[in-house]
C-alpha cells in the first residue's frame, strides 16, 4: 500500500478541480454526515466498510483530501485514508489477533475505504459536471 507524506494510505490521486484540499475536506465531512444520517445509512456504511456502527463517528470521515504536488501542467489532489479511522476500526482486531492479523485487518479496511470512496462517496463529494475534483489519475493511484 502506498502512503502519502503524512503516513496516510493513498486512496486516489486526482487532478485538481475547482476546490482545494480544505474545501474538499469540508465537502467530505458534509457528505459523510449526510450518509450516516440517512435512514439506515449508518448500518449500510458500517456493512460496506466492515466495521461496527459504533465505530462510525460523524465528525471523523474515513478519507481526507490534501493538495498534492503541482507539475508544470497538472496539479494533484490526494485522497487518503485517515489514520485515526483506520487505527480505531482495525486496531481492536489487531490487538485481539496479533500483528499479522492486525496488518491484514488494516489492509482489508483500507481496501474497503477505497471501494467505498470509488463506489459511493466520490460522486457525492464531487457530483458529475461540477469538476470540484478532477479526474482520477489511474497511472499513479
Amino acid at each position: 500500500m502506498e502512503q502519502d507524506k503524512g503516513g496516510f494510505e493513498i486512496i486516489e490521486r486526482s487532478e485538481a478541480g475547482n476546490l482545494g484540499g480544505n474545501e474538499l475536506n469540508a465537502r467530505i465531512l458534509e457528505v459523510w454526515q449526510e450518509m450516516l444520517d440517512e435512514p439506515g445509512g449508518r448500518a449500510q456504511v458500517a456493512a460496506v466498510l466492515g466495521v461496527k456502527e459504533s465505530e462510525l463517528d460523524p465528525a471523523k470521515p474515513p478519507v481526507s483530501a490534501a493538495d498534492g504536488p503541482s507539475g508544470a501542467i497538472i496539479s494533484t489532489v490526494i485522497i487518503s485514508a485517515v489514520t485515526a479511522f483506520v487505527v480505531g476500526a482495525a486496531g481492536a482486531a489487531g490487538k485481539q489477533a496479533g500483528d499479522v492479523a492486525g496488518k491484514a485487518a488494516t489492509e482489508a479496511l483500507v481496501a474497503a475505504i477505497r471501494d467505498f470512496w470509488n463506489s459511493r462517496m466520490r460522486r457525492k463529494v464531487t457530483p458529475p459536471g461540477t469538476n470540484d475534483l478532477g479526474r482520477a489519475r489511474d497511472d499513479e493511484a
